[in-house]
């Protein structure tokens, strides 16, 4: 596993911007065999481009799977094309992943390319994977906000009760131009009838906790949905709140569900163990 941490400058955000490159091909004779994909992988409101890799086991994650995992930064964005701020939809769908291939030559096309996150990054996910579905196979949503519009009205109480700060909702506006409302193009529950899901339709897996009081009934509900219009997609809940303990096996539980349980011959294949002679 080889692990970058830099700066790049999407024209997208027009600043540079922290990243987070996890690369699982450099030889380690405990990684995955078999061709590798990309996973940009979001963090949430209270955490940065550094999330996964400090608390979230995104390297061991790249190992075990074979994966290519991207760690952008997001801000406070809602990985949402902001009024007064950067264009992170594009940045997403665009953008990243085309940097992504030039700089690392990592795989890109839509038959590779997965995008998954947590809470705020969750929604993204889901986000950026229904406004552009040739862009991305899977997408997966830990612990995600999927009622977008309902979480935005409640900005003050979070910024006072959560970790999303006390300025929470004035940095929401920053996203809206104003007031907390938002478009349809950012609701979940519009976008997932876009006409251009029709056709290709990228696998959708849920995550979320039983005892999270934050998001959990906006998860059951939007799975709901789904069934309701026949959007097949996987949803898992087990025991569980808003926190890292979730999202690492969330993680797991996504990479096993979108490329399959490492057998033994895989994960012990890469080069023969070092031997003194």
């Amino acid at each position: 596993m080889a692990l970058f941490q830099g700066n790049i400058f999407p024209k997208t955000l027009g600043y540079q911007t922290q990243i987070y490159v996890s690369l699982p091909n450099d030889g380690h004779r405990y990684c995955k065999q078999g061709p590798t994909r990309t996973l940009i992988l979001l963090h949430g409101v209270s955490d940065n481009a550094s999330g996964w890799i400090r608390y979230g086991l995104a390297d061991e994650m790249a190992e075990k799977y074979n994966v290519a995992i991207v760690m952008p930064e997001g801000l406070k964005s809602f990985w949402l094309d902001m009024k007064y701020g950067g264009q992170y939809t594009q940045y997403l769908t665009k953008e990243l992943p085309w940097l992504m291939g030039e700089m690392f030559r990592i795989p890109t096309d839509r038959e590779h390319l997965m995008i998954a996150g947590l809470s705020m990054g969750g929604y993204g996910a889901l986000h950026a994977a229904m406004t552009d579905p040739l862009r991305y196979c899977a997408a997966g949503a830990f612990s995600a906000v999927t009622d977008i519009r309902d979480f935005f009205s409640h900005a003050k109480e979070l910024g006072n009760t959560s970790d999303c700060g006390a300025n929470f909702d004035n940095e929401i506006k920053a996203i809206t131009g104003g007031e907390v409302s938002v478009e349809k193009k950012e609701e979940l529950f519009s976008l997932v009838e876009n006409p251009a899901l029709q056709n290709e339709k990228p696998y959708i897996y849920m995550a979320c906790g039983t005892e999270d009081e934050l998001v959990y009934r906006q998860n059951v509900k939007f799975y709901g949905f789904l069934q309701e219009i026949g959007r097949e997609a996987a949803f898992e809940s087990w025991s569980g709140v808003h926190d890292w303990v979730f999202w690492r096996k969330a993680l797991d539980r996504f990479l096993e569900h979108t490329m399959g349980v490492p057998e033994k011959d895989d994960v012990f294949g890469g080069i023969p163990p070092f031997e003194l002679k």
